[in-house]
């Protein structure tokens, strides 16, 4: 039984920020962008600005919950 922890997201090689190491973080990242789009073009018809608002931030909220869990922490040193 394979016992190493696959890690979704990890720091980027050069520059800042962080992006995705395995095809599950490609996944959750386009299923974020696929519903924020989504969001954006339902917005008008069904919802207003503010509940557009929240659902977004909302969605971010997730989005980032799901990066802190499945991110590689490098052990100092």
């Amino acid at each position: 039984m394979d016992t190493q922890k696959t890690y979704w997201f990890g720091r980027k090689r050069f520059g800042w920020g962080i992006g995705p190491r395995s095809w599950q973080g490609w996944l959750v990242s386009a299923v974020y962008v696929a519903i924020l789009i989504g969001l954006r073009h339902l917005g008008p018809k069904t919802l207003d600005h503010q509940d557009f608002l929240v659902l977004s931030i909302a969605l971010t909220l997730a989005f980032v919950g799901v990066i802190a869990w499945k991110f590689e922490r490098r052990s100092p040193g």
